[in-house]
């Protein structure tokens, strides 16, 4: 049987009784103009999606047309990682049984943009204009 970190995706952590996961805003993605986003028309109503699929629902656009709010669509659950420029932020279910000296992956809590390759680069190999 695998293990609960194999089963988790890279959007999701469940190894502590706190699950926590990335979770995006799709209003934000017409509100900005999104290059991943994209529309079709389907029996008089348009829906829209993300191509990268970081949500992997398509949504009717006539909730957003009638009232541009934030959270006309609400919080969906990142089903990929997030694009740097999406709309994300952490939920936490069970958040009261949260404790820092217990979190099992307490990396997962910062954000995607945090570990992008150059910041690794640069974490490991400090400034590019330091001595050495």
């Amino acid at each position: 049987m695998r293990n609960l970190v194999d089963r988790c995706k890279p959007t999701e952590c469940q190894r502590c009784e706190v699950i926590c996961e990335w979770v995006v805003h799709p209003a934000s993605c017409l509100r900005e103009g999104c290059r991943y986003a994209y529309s079709y028309e389907l029996d008089g109503s348009i829906y829209f999606g993300c191509i990268a699929k970081v949500f992997s629902v398509e949504i009717d656009t006539d909730s957003f047309n009638r009232q541009p709010r934030r959270d006309v669509y609400g919080a969906i659950k990142a089903q990929r990682p997030p694009r740097p420029e999406c709309d994300i932020e952490l939920e936490q279910a069970y958040r009261a049984k949260y404790s820092w000296q217990e979190c099992a992956n307490p990396t997962f809590l910062q954000h995607p943009d945090d570990y992008a390759p150059a910041a690794i680069r640069l974490m490991v190999n400090g400034s590019p204009n330091r001595r050495r």
